[in-house]
């Protein structure tokens, strides 16, 4: 929390890249399981089954319930909802979104099976006082897109949205 205090910034860059390199070894997990259990790799499978199984996996490692809504995919965007977060909950109140390890495993697991580098950024966070934590994620293409329209709408995820479809794809 020192660290935290003194350097956020560098202390959610770390914690990002932490997440990261989790979510890179829970990958292998995740795809050796789909093969044992249904025969295919994360790929090949539907993406309901494949977020199924990333979430029985955080929720059996004790992190928290997730559920992604794809519904925003149109627009170049997902979200991600967490009910339950045991780092929020682990670090009290806070301004900022806390779960930066969080956001580093899911950017690990979606680049992976997007087969290019995705961006995940929290907008809100149990420890704000909401009800769950909230990512949006995006290519890494747009990820400057998606820093400018938080920047400029807030955390309000379906103003978010709308900035970058209003935002002209690179």
């Amino acid at each position: 929390t020192s660290w935290d205090r003194v350097a956020p910034k560098g202390w959610a860059l770390f914690c990002g890249e932490w997440g990261t390199q989790w979510g890179r070894l829970a990958v292998v997990d995740l795809e050796t399981r789909a093969l044992e259990e249904h025969g295919r790799s994360l790929r090949e499978m539907p993406i309901k089954a494949v977020m199924e199984l990333m979430a029985q996996q955080l929720a059996a490692d004790g992190w928290g319930a997730i559920r992604v809504d794809f519904s925003l995919s149109p627009q170049g965007a997902f979200v991600v909802e967490m009910d339950r977060s045991a780092l929020a909950e682990s670090v009290g109140m806070s301004e900022i979104p806390r779960c930066h390890v969080i956001a580093g495993y899911l950017r690990a697991h979606f680049s992976h099976l997007a087969a290019r580098l995705i961006t995940v950024r929290e907008l809100r966070c149990r420890s704000q006082g909401h009800a769950q934590c909230t990512f949006v994620a995006v290519s890494q293409q747009r990820k400057a897109q998606l820093d400018n329209a938080v920047a400029s709408v807030g955390d309000d995820v379906t103003r978010v949205v709308a900035a970058l479809q209003e935002a002209p794809r690179g």
